[in-house]
């Protein structure tokens, strides 16, 4: 695992002879182990190696033997074994055993139809030197950031905003629009970043810089899939085992210690025991708190036990504010899912033990784990069964949870009379009107409000069967989740690998009949019912529960003098984006005691910190 950097075209010429540096020392925390430039007038790359795989010979740029190409790669290939194979019987000249240098052979004899051969988690650039082109791509699910501005005819790109951020000429300036649908998303939406002008390279998609143009291209997306009308349970769960088998085997190649995170729920219990099946010592990480309803650290104990791992507890000693600028140092763009703070604690003391950890991520929106798909999927029955009558029967349910105060209840009614739009505002922070009232009137006039909506919307309406687990694969996973793993196990020089983030295994997925994975009882049906017998049933039967930190307690104690002092206060920074008076209501309200505002008092909290900790960008 890596960071990359570079510049392309006379820009590069013209860059300050420490940028190069600089870049990189904004980046040494995913590469320490070796950090590298290279250049010639009109190209300037860089890279900063975390080494696992050759480690003798993976050394970064590297340059084919004929001199034409120089590729910088961030990621794992999975299969380049075979890929290698196949270009030394086609006459490639390869010399090392490193995946890095399966890509620019790769290209050559493929082209950009090269990324349909791999599989991995990669963000990686490939200049052609001879032609002054460059290609670029990104993995299937976006495991892998990669940024960049193509303008004047120049390409800068890097693996994070503060390492791009020394190779841009000029200020950067923040976009609004992108601020906006941060306060409805908690993140910023790819293919935007925050700052103008600087974009993020889509998950699963490719782009070629000829003639000083960029040309983008989608190369993979989520299957939306066929359910088949025949479905053999028994066979299906001996084919879904095979499957999660070959990914779980194909992510364990490494040249330094390995473990997994193991929260104790049922995606990493389920790598956990395909490890032990293959007999792979195994060295598990959790982490536990002091809070019950957020602690799951018994669990992860009772399938630590049950395969005989190498079992570590960790409880989250450091304090709240500590890990607050952690956090705002290690995200480089505006990030609110509060639980990337435990993510970055248990990265931390992994660190001490191992530089790869696999983890679960991707399980919930494959197999249709989160309690809201199971909502959503009752309500659209629902609708459907009661057609005309779905409208006054959730009215009646309505005002039914108005009289008894039950927020459930009055949930239930909305995913009743629209399934979708209920689903979708239940993702949402704030709201498009409530971030028309927040945001500076002088910012409004170059925003709209509705396009996070818009874009949901728009995604949802080629989901042809209705399965919103496919909407999520493409905005809340990559840019959320992965974005979280991803920040937070590099902030520490830690890799982590996600099994079930497997194309091959989501194209076989995408064809079970979905009633088979969620139904008005739970989700995760055919995955639970594959580990029967091999995972505790204390495991496969308990209910779901998120990742999470005691949030409103500690912005009520240890963070409200930073929740006041960067939110509250007038004349704060982040008063530069949002109006003063609205930004104090929401702390207001949230301190008044009214929990349905931790998350928006903490989207603005954690706005606020990026903002101080990245003032010299600006």
């Amino acid at each position: 695992m890596c960071g990359i950097a570079g510049v392309l075209g006379q820009g590069a010429g013209r860059l300050p002879d420490d940028a190069i540096e600089r870049a990189l020392e904004q980046m040494r925390h995913r590469g320490p182990d070796e950090t590298t430039v290279w250049s010639r007038p009109d190209v300037r790359l860089a890279h900063a190696r975390l080494a696992i795989i050759d480690r003798q010979h993976g050394k970064q740029p590297m340059v084919t033997a004929d001199g034409r190409f120089v590729v910088v790669f961030n990621g794992e290939i999975y299969n380049h074994r075979d890929l290698r194979r196949e270009l030394l019987n086609s006459g490639w000249p390869l010399s090392t055993d490193c995946d890095t240098e399966v890509l620019p052979y790769l290209y050559a004899q493929h082209g950009p139809a090269m990324v349909e051969r791999l599989r991995g988690m990669f963000a990686f650039v490939i200049v052609d030197l001879e032609r002054r082109e460059a290609f670029m791509a990104r993995d299937p699910f976006g495991k892998k950031p990669l940024y960049f501005q193509a303008e004047g005819g120049d390409l800068t790109f890097a693996s994070t905003l503060d390492a791009l951020a020394p190779l841009v000429e000029g200020p950067m300036h923040i976009d609004p629009q992108s601020i906006a649908d941060y306060l409805v998303l908690q993140y910023v939406p790819a293919d935007r970043s925050p700052f103008l002008g600087v974009r993020k390279l889509l998950p699963g998609t490719s782009m070629l810089w000829r003639g000083g143009e960029p040309h983008l291209s989608r190369y993979w997306s989520p299957p939306i899939g066929n359910p088949a009308s025949t479905f053999d349970l028994e066979r299906a769960k001996e084919d879904l085992r095979g499957q999660i088998r070959c990914a779980v085997a194909a992510r364990l190649e490494s040249e330094v210690p390995m473990g997994v995170f193991l929260s104790g729920g049922l995606d990493s219990s389920v790598v956990v025991a395909e490890m032990a099946e293959m007999g792979v010592p195994v060295e598990t990480y959790s982490i536990g708190f002091e809070q019950p309803d957020l602690d799951e650290s018994t669990h992860a104990a009772t399938v630590a036990h049950h395969f005989g791992t190498d079992h570590t507890m960790l409880r989250l000693e450091a304090e709240a504010s500590t890990l607050l600028e952690d956090f705002a140092g290690a995200y480089d763009e505006p990030f609110a899912d509060s639980s990337a703070l435990a993510t970055l604690a248990v990265a931390k003391a992994a660190k001490d033990h191992v530089t790869v950890v696999l983890t679960g991520d991707g399980g919930d929106e494959l197999f249709g784990g989160y309690e809201r798909y199971r909502v959503h999927a009752v309500g659209q029955r629902l609708h459907d069964c009661l057609g005309p009558a779905a409208t006054p029967a959730a009215a009646m349910l309505q005002v039914a949870g108005g009289l008894t105060n039950n927020h459930r209840l009055r949930a239930g009614a909305g995913f009743i009379a629209h399934p979708w739009s209920s689903y979708r505002d239940r993702m949402f922070h704030f709201s498009a009107d409530d971030v028309s009232r927040l945001m500076r009137r002088d910012l409004l006039a170059d925003v709209d409000v509705a396009q996070a909506s818009d874009r949901l919307n728009s995604l949802w309406s080629e989901a042809t069967d209705r399965w919103v687990p496919w909407v999520d694969a493409q905005t809340y996973l990559p840019d959320d989740l992965l974005t979280k793993m991803d920040r937070a196990t590099m902030a520490s020089s830690v890799e982590a690998r996600a099994p079930l983030l497997d194309q091959d295994l989501w194209s076989w997925v995408a064809n079970v009949p979905r009633d088979q994975l969620v139904d008005r009882r739970s989700g995760k049906n055919l995955l639970r019912e594959a580990y029967r017998g091999v995972l505790p049933d204390a495991i496969l039967d308990r209910p779901k529960k998120g990742f999470g930190i005691p949030l409103a307690g500690w912005l009520r104690t240890h963070l409200r003098p930073m929740l006041n002092e960067r939110v509250a206060r007038p004349g704060a920074p982040l008063s530069c984006l949002i109006e003063p008076a609205a930004a104090a209501k929401v702390v207001e309200r949230f301190l008044a005691g009214d929990d349905r505002w931790t998350y928006r008092a903490w989207n603005l909290l954690a706005l606020a910190t990026w903002l101080e900790h990245r003032r010299s960008l600006l």
